[in-house]
């Protein structure tokens, strides 16, 4: 009788851990996403009629994906037990490229796209300064958003070389 409710008992544990580790995750995200918005007020989806205009406006004043330059990088699955991994120079810089060129992406979503992992980027004081929302089939939602990222749907060449950039084999 006390083998059974031992089991019970850490079954119940379990359960609960496992809970506020999924309950911490999604927090995370939304804390993240909401200190970026509450931080920085430049946030452009752009239509195609006017694309050109807002581009122009985004290189003239200069206007990059995250709006500071980030110190570091982290990626997170949304799969509680994978830890977020720190990403290197090198990795955030080819983030940051993709993100930020203008041929990287598509007109269009691929409907409704279950993201698979997200990116922050945090200043020298680890302050939240940009979150992107990916999914492993090539739609983005980044917070700032900006005009040059059209809807957020990733070419192939650009999906490709993000997916590398991170360690992650195309099939």
């Amino acid at each position: 009788m006390k083998t059974k409710n031992l089991v019970v008992v850490s079954l119940i544990l379990l359960l609960a851990i496992v809970s506020i580790m999924i309950v911490n995750a999604y927090h995370h995200a939304e804390k993240c996403k909401a200190a970026v918005a509450q931080r920085f007020t430049h946030d452009k989806v752009s239509m195609k009629e006017s694309y050109a205009a807002d581009c122009a406006m985004e290189f003239k004043d200069g206007i990059q994906f995250p709006l500071e330059r980030p110190e570091s990088a982290e990626l997170h699955f949304h799969r509680f037990w994978k830890m977020p991994v720190s990403l290197n120079r090198q990795q955030t810089e080819t983030i940051l490229q993709v993100l930020n060129d203008t041929s990287s992406y598509v007109w269009g979503e691929l409907g409704t796209p279950y993201f698979d992992s997200y990116f922050t980027f945090h200043d020298k004081d680890g302050n939240c300064i940009g979150y992107t929302d990916f999914s492993f089939e090539g739609q983005t939602y980044s917070t700032p958003s900006l005009a040059k990222m059209k809807w957020g749907l990733l070419n192939e060449n650009a999906r490709e070389k993000l997916l590398v950039a991170i360690g992650i084999e195309m099939k």
